[in-house]
């Protein structure tokens, strides 16, 4: 499969989706501040199912930039190939058991150089992520009957503006939710945020969500979310917050995101 122009990029698992196809109401941090949010991005891309017998999907592909919220690179502007993002992505999916499944995927995002006024040297930066999608779905049940596991792993390297000037940096962090899906009507869950700051990523802010769904018909959902933050600014200190989410969804038409 070929793409060419403005989509969202196949990287990573959540990242290719909007927030209303999400099992929790909110965007994880973690994936604002790492990947940026949706994966956004103006370029190509191609797709290949290699045939063999276990599904497995590769694709790469090159982009102006990466990141509906990335404001590294302003994507109003051209720029040369030696500046461009480019993707390579692994995906694959299996059935454990007739009521189990796996989907695995692993993916790369590399900018070889990034220009900032402030950095004569510039540099690069590598976007890599792993995720991972468990799922129970009984014999004979509805899907309104299950269990879902998925979570995803960021890690993010590139020079960075500090105090003593500019360094590179790691930063390490991702997300983990788990969903049971309790009757057509009801569904419940718990999500897990890590999200650090790019820039120091001893600084972070880690977010404890249990979530209730009600699917009041087949195009209505109410979603009620309470999200417990921890923001260590330092290792001796922290600062914390709550906050308390009633999301309401409905649907007109249908449309879809890919495989899922």
């Amino acid at each position: 499969m070929e793409l060419a122009g403005r989509f969202f990029a196949d990287f990573g698992r959540l990242a290719k989706f909007h927030p209303h196809e999400y099992a929790f109401v909110n965007t994880p941090l973690s994936l604002e501040r790492i990947v940026g949010g949706e994966s956004k991005a103006d370029g190509v891309e191609l797709s290949y199912l290699v045939p063999i017998p276990l599904f497995l999907r590769a694709t790469i592909g090159g982009y102006n930039k990466l990141g509906a919220e990335n404001e590294r690179l302003d994507e109003t502007k051209s720029r040369a190939w030696s500046r461009f993002t480019y993707l390579a992505r692994l995906q694959t999916y299996f059935d454990l058991t007739d009521h189990q499944s796996v989907e695995l995927g692993a993916s790369v995002a590399f900018t070889p150089s990034i220009r900032i006024p402030s950095d004569p040297h510039g540099g690069n930066r590598t976007l890599s992520g792993v995720d991972v999608t468990y799922r129970y779905q009984p014999l004979g049940s509805t899907l309104y009957e299950g269990f879902t596991v998925g979570g995803e792993f960021f890690g993010n390297s590139e020079r960075v503006e500090r105090t003593s000037g500019f360094q590179r940096m790691f930063a390490p962090g991702g997300y983990a939710y788990a969903e049971a899906k309790l009757s057509r009507e009801w569904a419940a869950g718990f999500l897990f945020d890590h999200a650090p700051s790019l820039a120091s990523p001893g600084k972070k802010t880690i977010g404890y969500s249990p979530f209730l769904t009600w699917n009041l018909s087949e195009f209505n959902r109410l979603r009620f979310q309470y999200s417990y933050l921890d923001d260590k600014v330092r290792e001796e200190k922290s600062e914390r917050g709550h906050q308390f989410f009633l999301q309401w969804t409905t649907v007109l038409g249908s449309h879809t995101h890919g495989f899922r």
